[in-house]
């Protein structure tokens, strides 16, 4: 049943099986043949000549038995390289990072200026700065301000 499942999400969405699939099986398959291999002995002790292979054992979901299966008799570490390179970010990605985060910045302020306090002391400090780069802005026009 979940076999049929994973074929049928397959199906529809590849990238997803890709992803949480097939990767994760090559990485899984890496991380227990390297546990498994038989390691050198530390400084200052000798090396068997026929070196007694591990015991491991590893817990995984039931989904990644038959990949890790199907890739044990082949090393895994070439594809494991380009599973853990992040790839460089799009300019997409970059502006909806940051138009993000300035909006949230922006809401943030408007929310405190909205529901803050405000001391009168600096709403008319704050009303004599408006008005002065207004007039810098605009000379001919009269602006008048109001806040209530």
């Amino acid at each position: 049943m979940l076999e049929q499942l994973l074929a049928d999400l397959a199906g529809e969405y590849p990238a997803f099986r890709e992803v949480f699939l097939d990767e994760r099986d090559i990485y899984l398959t890496y991380s227990l043949q390297d546990a498994a291999q038989a390691k050198l002995a530390p400084k200052g002790q000798e090396v068997s000549e026929t070196p007694e292979p591990k015991r491991v054992v590893g817990v995984v979901g039931i989904g990644h038995v038959p990949g890790i299966t199907r890739l044990w008799s082949r090393d895994q570490q070439p594809f494991v390289k380009d599973i853990l390179t992040i790839p460089p970010q799009t300019v997409t990605n970059k502006v909806i990072r940051y138009t993000s985060k300035a909006s949230l910045l922006v809401f943030g302020g408007y929310l405190i200026y909205r529901y803050a306090p405000v001391p009168t002391v600096f709403r008319e400090n704050a009303l004599l700065f408006v008005q002065k780069v207004m007039s810098g802005i605009k000379t001919d026009s009269t602006i008048k301000y109001t806040i209530h």
